[in-house]
């Protein structure tokens, strides 16, 4: 790879800088037209929704999922791109009614509020009572448990995440009887794989040019303004992806 390639890294831990080193074998490439706002997004997101739902969820035609946050960052990519994966229904999760009509309009059959008490009858009912068979799990705490009781026979919860801040503790007897699968995503560990991230992006990039898939940038701020960034995540007040840039001053 030469010198000034525009490139991706995930390192973990220590990403809020100008300059940071990173091992040569993470280091991917990013496709031609590519900001490094769009990639903040497309890349960091879109590559999670669509390995997650792909290799994690091994989500089939028809199956129905639950995508919670669905109008951050991350939801909105897995919304579209679980309809486009041939998902039969798909359930949005948002805290406000702002929040699930953008989830909607990017293609969600039906959207529920995960801070209102008993949402999971809410989604059992959108599924005929049966309950949904993949779950993005995002929130954490309370919502796990929710989750769990909103899902099929050998449905699956893939976990991601946990905005609230809080875990969640499973009795392992309450997966038995469903036959439920709980499993985990982290994206750093893919990076091994540069041919699977490749056509991951091209098949995103080709969805993205061809009309089929929306790029959703909430927010971009200076790294400077990094607390501010936060302090609206953890307040849910953004849409989209929040992008903060290294080198911008204002």
């Amino acid at each position: 790879m030469e010198v000034g390639t525009h490139v991706l890294a995930t390192p973990g831990a220590g990403g809020y800088a100008q300059y940071i080193c990173v091992p040569a074998a993470t280091v991917v490439p990013l496709p031609p037209g590519v900001s490094a706002v769009q990639a903040a997004a497309l890349v960091g997101h879109g590559l999670t929704a669509a390995l997650t739902l792909r290799n994690a969820a091994r989500l089939a035609p028809g199956e129905s999922v639950l995508v919670e946050a669905a109008a951050g960052g991350l939801g909105s990519f897995a919304v579209q791109l679980a309809k486009l994966y041939g998902a039969g229904k798909v359930i949005a999760a948002a805290s406000t009614p702002e929040k699930r009509a953008i989830a909607e309009r990017l293609g969600a059959d039906a959207s529920v509020d995960y801070t209102a008490p008993g949402w999971a009858e809410k989604v059992r009912e959108l599924t005929d009572g049966r309950g949904v068979d993949v779950v993005l799990e995002t929130a954490g705490g309370e919502s796990v448990g929710q989750a769990l009781s909103a899902m099929a026979p050998f449905g699956r919860m893939i976990f991601i995440g946990q905005s609230s801040g809080k875990t969640a503790l499973i009795d392992p007897w309450q997966l038995t009887v469903p036959n439920h699968t709980i499993t985990s995503f982290y994206i750093g560990a893919y990076l091994a794989f540069p041919e699977m991230i490749m056509s991951t992006l091209t098949e995103i990039i080709g969805y993205i040019m061809a009309g089929k898939l929306s790029l959703q940038v909430g927010t971009v701020l200076p790294l400077s303004q990094a607390a501010e960034a936060h302090s609206l995540l953890e307040g849910r007040k953004t849409t989209g992806k929040v992008v903060l840039q290294p080198w911008a001053t204002s």
